[in-house]
């Protein structure tokens, strides 16, 4: 097996071990049974036990790698569209059970096990604003606020219902669409000259 695919599928187990017990439920002996690897190989890949965690929430199926990947591609026509399309890979992806709920979870929890975890998590957090405001900032439709505003308000939208919203999987089923939605058109309102 190739390198590269060795180390995507360390993540994805990785990823689906986060989902299931959380970022400090994660044991390296753990995925190296999972990923019939030894834990010399994960540690040669990542280096530490943060580094894989890192490398899993920059990689896999969360809401500020779908932040990143979005401000990749040309500046957005109509950033409403955007918001729509953020909004609901919140629903999707922070939803209860799948990784980026537990990435959030980290990112909220004062537990000094997971200091660093979270130190990092904050930081591709903070990466993912940044590349929000100046993708943000390049659209050919004004922004009444300027994309820093724009992209603080959908970002702290988000984080802020995450936090209110049930964590079971039938209340987040129940709540949370109708909840982003809402977040999607107050941030027009307050955002989008018309």
């Amino acid at each position: 097996m190739r390198q590269e695919t060795r180390r995507e599928m360390i993540l994805s187990i990785a990823l689906e071990m986060i989902a299931e017990r959380g970022i400090a439920g994660l044991s390296t002996r753990e995925l190296s049974r999972r990923a019939g690897v030894s834990e010399a190989l994960i540690f040669h890949h990542f280096r530490t036990k943060v580094g894989l965690i890192v490398a899993a929430a920059r990689s896999g199926d969360t809401l500020l790698s779908k932040l990143v990947a979005l401000t990749k591609g040309p500046p957005p026509e109509d950033l409403g569209a955007v918001v729509d399309t953020v909004t609901a890979e919140a629903v999707r992806r922070m939803a209860p059970g799948a990784p980026g709920r537990a990435f959030g979870a980290t990112m909220m929890s004062d537990d000094p096990k997971i200091a660093d975890i979270r130190a990092e998590g904050l930081l591709l957090f903070a990466q993912a604003r940044t590349a929000l405001v100046d993708w943000m900032n390049q659209t050919p439709r004004p922004l009444r606020h300027g994309g820093t505003a724009a992209a603080q308000t959908l970002l702290e939208g988000v984080m802020w219902r995450l936090a209110t919203l049930p964590n079971d999987a039938e209340g987040w089923a129940r709540t949370a669409p109708d909840s982003f939605a809402d977040l999607a058109l107050r941030w027009r309102a307050l955002h989008l000259e018309d």
